[in-house]
């Protein structure tokens, strides 16, 4: 089976060579490894072709800093087009063990390819669970299936470590890539697994992911500006979200609970405008589309020719 790895990275180079260097040690071998940089300012390609010897990396620069959700939609394009039997996807900051490919692959061999996308099992840096999957809580669902084979059936995961299954890709399309940040894995793989197939989380394959702050993602309890700058995408992306999968109940909740949470910003003492601003803007980025609404409603196809590719 032909794997391609794409990792997607932007000002850690640091970071980027230990994942690359666990790539290229894996125990099953990785066919190529495509790393997508989102245009970094740290001189992180010559930093790799200092330290990396091997002619199974291929790097992509991108023009400008199209986010993760950009990064992964090139990157699984570029691999894509290699015709792959399966894409690896993760962050610079994912840090796969010697065997996590290969017990990704057992499994492949263990549901005959009947799914859609596996994802590994994440810890942080002080052994803390991360990046935890949704389990699939369907009518049809039995969660006691392989069980004892290590797998549960999940509806939504990260792209921490994702194995996601090429005819997956052929049938449903690339990721949207104008959410920018947050929110374009939650609907790329609940698109997967509602539309295509089911996905798993795989308990015998284990990466490190060196995110920094492990902290659950809060736009209210966020103090870190550069941070907050952005979490307009996630107000925004969950709500494009919610009215594509979820029930116009769910979506109406969110919206009362965002502007709710105004009074309770009030109440802290830092960045009160900033984070006030994010939830506003990012209602408003919603009703008026700057997510790109047109491609959104593409974002099925793999035929990227007919994906506007042009920002709103």
């Amino acid at each position: 089976m032909k794997v391609i790895a794409v990792v997607v990275t932007y000002n850690r180079k640091v970071l980027l060579l230990e994942c690359i260097n666990a790539l290229l040690s894996q125990t099953y071998p990785v066919d190529t490894i495509v790393v997508i940089d989102n245009h970094s300012t740290d001189n992180s390609l010559e930093f790799i072709g200092q330290n990396v010897k091997s002619d199974r990396i291929k790097i992509m620069r991108l023009n400008k800093n199209y986010g993760g959700s950009g990064g992964f939609f090139y990157g699984m394009k570029k691999a894509y087009e290699n015709n792959p039997d399966y894409i690896w996807v993760m962050d610079d900051d994912t840090i796969p063990q010697k065997d996590s490919l290969e017990n990704l692959m057992n499994t492949e061999k263990l549901l005959k390819g009947k799914f859609s996308f596996l994802a590994s099992k994440a810890y942080g840096l002080n052994h803390e669970p991360m990046n935890i999957p949704f389990i699939d809580l369907s009518e049809s669902a039995n969660c006691y299936e392989y069980l004892a084979d290590g797998l549960v059936k999940i509806s939504v995961a990260t792209f921490v470590s994702l194995l996601i299954k090429k005819e997956a890709v052929e049938k449903e399309g690339l990721p949207h890539r104008f959410f920018f940040i947050w929110g374009d894995d939650l609907e790329y793989t609940n698109r997967l697994t509602k539309y295509y197939g089911p996905g798993y989380f795989c308990g015998k394959s284990v990466v490190l992911h060196k995110r920094q702050g492990n902290n659950v993602l809060s736009p209210i309890d966020e103090d870190n500006v550069n941070r907050l700058k952005i979490f307009h995408y996630f107000y925004r992306n969950k709500l494009v979200y919610l009215k594509a999968y979820g029930s116009k109940k769910t979506l109406c909740r969110f919206k009362i609970e965002m502007f709710l949470s105004i009074f309770v910003v009030l109440l802290k003492k830092k960045h009160k405008m900033r984070k006030i601003h994010n939830i506003f803007k990012g209602y408003f980025g919603y009703i008026f589309g700057t997510y790109n609404r047109k491609a959104f409603k593409k974002r099925f196809t793999n035929d990227t020719d007919l994906i506007d590719y042009e920002d709103d």
